[in-house]
């Protein structure tokens, strides 16, 4: 099985994902069909994140939609709920998934009562439910390893960001996650990519 298939988020509602390029072997024709049913918007141009942002898709990449990105998650063996789009290269084996948590205005203020145990406690609870619906459907169960870089505070960019590590049919997998902390809620954009190729 090809790295692409096996790329995914471990979040507190695990998900996952894909690249296309190169072609999969003949055993694996399920993910081309997919892939082929999406609705992509090529880059460059402007693409929508459900009705709360406009993201700028650069050239060489390509953006699905809210639809198609759960599409996509759940032909990969992924529990899919909530997601609002994907960017990914359009050659290329690492995505960026988007969601948003109406959770109102969070005060900067907070980023001082983080607990990094307590996070990761509540995001290996999330896949381990997302196990047991991979069980179900005879998917490809995902583990937590842990932390790759602790949660931190950027005060630059007023975001907080941590990733973690995960393994996935003997692969590791990095989710380099972003919350960008609006007046109205989070944005999550979570970076799904393999440890080389997170520099």
């Amino acid at each position: 099985m090809q790295k692409w298939m096996l790329a995914a988020v471990l979040c507190t509602s695990s998900t996952a994902a894909l690249a296309e390029e190169p072609a999969p072997p003949a055993d694996e024709q399920a993910a081309p069909s997919v892939l082929d049913q999406v609705k992509w918007v090529v880059g460059p141009a402007k693409a929508q994140i459900g009705s709360l942002a406009e993201l700028k898709v650069p050239d060489k990449f390509r953006f699905a939609n809210a639809d198609d990105t759960r599409l996509l998650l759940t032909a990969m063996g992924n529990v899919a709920d909530g997601e609002l789009g994907m960017l990914m290269p359009v050659d290329g084996d690492w995505f960026v998934v988007f969601e948003f948590d109406d959770v109102g205005f969070i005060k900067d203020a907070e980023k001082e009562t983080l607990d990094a145990d307590a996070m990761l406690a509540s995001i290996k609870e999330g896949n381990e439910n997302a196990n047991e619906e991979r069980r179900k459907n005879n998917w490809s169960e995902l583990q937590v390893v842990g932390w790759d870089k602790p949660p931190f505070y950027d005060p630059v960019t007023n975001n907080l960001e941590w990733s973690i590590k995960g393994v996935s049919e003997g692969h590791e997998i990095l989710n380099y996650n972003t919350r960008i902390l609006g007046r109205k809620g989070v944005m999550k954009a979570n970076l799904v990519v393999g440890p080389e190729q997170l520099p």
